[in-house]
């Protein structure tokens, strides 16, 4: 008589094949995958603001932040450079900040400076794009938190930027576990509807599709780079080979800087995450400024 040794994993398997045609399918599988890659991230996220608001006094916060303007906003946009913090927990997490006291400046040099670069993007675009388009980056993430802290400070100087969320409420106890609770509470729904989002645009839109819209390199291709990088872009290490090869159909590097800028910071999770934490004010400040500067950052780059 035949006995199966199927395992549970072996059907498991089957039927993921067998319903993998089905888009809608496809959709849960990014999502799920997405959830278990970028969970450590949110975790992390939690437990800092947890910390932050159980331990630090916001007054605090405030002096240690607006003692030199520069430098907290200089050192924002350092740690965003370097911060492997995806950015579907990044805009929750930003939020909290700025509800746990932290002035503007820094918060936006964080949350424009996150997306653009960490160390993983600057080791791919240096072994497919080369040194010279790794370090434009780098500088140009760095330059565009800077920009956005002063203006952000300059612009919202007497508006509260935050959505004020009446279920946001610290508890009073000294225990931590109610400080984690209500911090995951508050940084979750922003999260999995940016998951969502992102599945279905990792789905539906794919980077190859770019080839198909820019060619070669024209007068204007900087500002079309930049544009194209708002619903193209899905992450960074799938991007690399795409501007590479436009690259070699003759698109400028300038362009491809301005893509790899406005791409990650513009996409369609990333600007849920900030609609879902922030006023329509900022949002509007946040998508102009980065376009603009992803465009500036691409013409000053063709000058070298």
């Amino acid at each position: 008589m035949y006995e199966s040794r199927s395992t549970l994993f072996d059907y498991i398997a089957y039927y993921i094949d067998v319903y993998s045609e089905y888009p809608a399918f496809r959709v849960v599988l990014v999502f799920f995958d997405l959830f278990w890659q970028y969970l450590p991230y949110i975790i992390a996220s939690i437990l800092v603001s947890s910390l932050i608001a159980r331990y630090l006094r916001p007054e605090k916060l405030q002096k240690t932040f607006t003692y030199n303007r520069f430098w907290s906003i200089l050192l924002a946009s350092l740690l965003g450079t370097i911060s492997p913090l995806s950015s579907y927990a990044l805009i929750p997490f930003a939020g909290s900040l700025l509800l746990l006291g932290f002035p503007l400046g820094p918060v936006s040099a964080f949350i424009f400076s996150t997306p653009l670069m960490n160390p993983t993007i600057f080791i791919l675009t240096l072994r497919g794009l080369g040194l010279k388009m790794a370090l434009a980056r780098t500088i140009s993430t760095i330059l565009i938190g800077i920009a956005s802290g002063y203006l952000s400070e300059m612009i919202f100087r007497h508006v509260s930027v935050l959505k004020e969320d009446p279920k946001f409420k610290l508890p009073k106890t000294k225990a931590f576990l109610p400080y984690v609770l209500s911090m995951a509470k508050y940084m979750s729904k922003a999260f999995f509807i940016a998951l969502f989002l992102a599945s279905l645009v990792r789905v539906f839109l794919k980077p190859e599709q770019v080839a198909g819209l820019l060619g070669p390199d024209k007068p204007w291709s900087i500002s079309v780079a930049a544009l194209l990088g708002v619903p193209f872009y899905t992450c960074g290490g799938a991007t690399i080979p795409v501007v590479s090869s436009l690259i070699d159909l003759g698109m400028s590097h300038s362009a491809g800087l301005a893509f790899f800028i406005a791409g990650p910071a513009t996409n369609l999770p990333n600007v849920s995450a900030v609609l879902l934490t922030f006023k329509w004010q900022y949002l509007v400040f946040y998508l102009l400024l980065t376009l603009l500067l992803a465009i500036g950052c691409g013409y000053v780059f063709s000058i070298f």
